[in-house]
C-alpha cells in the first residue's frame, strides 16, 4: 500500500476512477456539492443583509426572506443529492465493463 501525501491535492483525483478516466457520477457529485455550498453561503449572507436593512426601515421583507429560505432549503437538497451520488459511487467501486467471452456466444 502506498502512502498518500496529504499536502499534495489535485482536483483530478476527485473526479477520476481507478483507471484514470473521468467518472461522470463523481464529477456531477463534486460539482453539485460545490454549487450547493456556494448557493447556501450566498443565501445566508443575503438573509443577513436583508435583516440588517429590515431593522433600519419599516418595510416588510417577509416575501424576500421566504424566497431566501426556499433557496437555502433547495441548496441543502442539492448537497444531499451530490453527497448521495458520491456515496453510491464509493459503494459500487469501479466495476469492470468488459464482457467475458462466454457472454458473446449465443446458444
Amino acid at each position: 500500500m502506498t502512502k498518500v501525501d496529504i499536502h499534495q491535492f489535485r482536483w483530478v483525483e476527485m473526479v477520476n476512477d481507478s483507471e484514470g478516466r473521468t467518472s461522470p457520477t463523481k464529477f456531477i457529485g463534486v460539482l453539485s456539492c460545490l454549487v450547493s455550498l456556494f448557493t447556501f453561503a450566498l443565501a445566508g449572507i443575503s438573509v443577513l443583509v436583508v435583516l440588517w436593512f429590515t431593522s433600519k426601515s419599516s418595510i416588510d421583507y417577509s416575501a424576500i426572506l421566504g424566497a431566501f429560505q426556499n433557496l437555502m432549503m433547495q441548496s441543502v437538497a442539492l448537497f444531499t443529492l451530490g453527497g448521495a451520488m458520491l456515496g453510491i459511487n464509493r459503494l459500487t467501486k469501479d466495476r469492470s465493463t468488459k464482457l467475458d467471452e462466454n457472454d458473446n456466444q449465443l446458444d
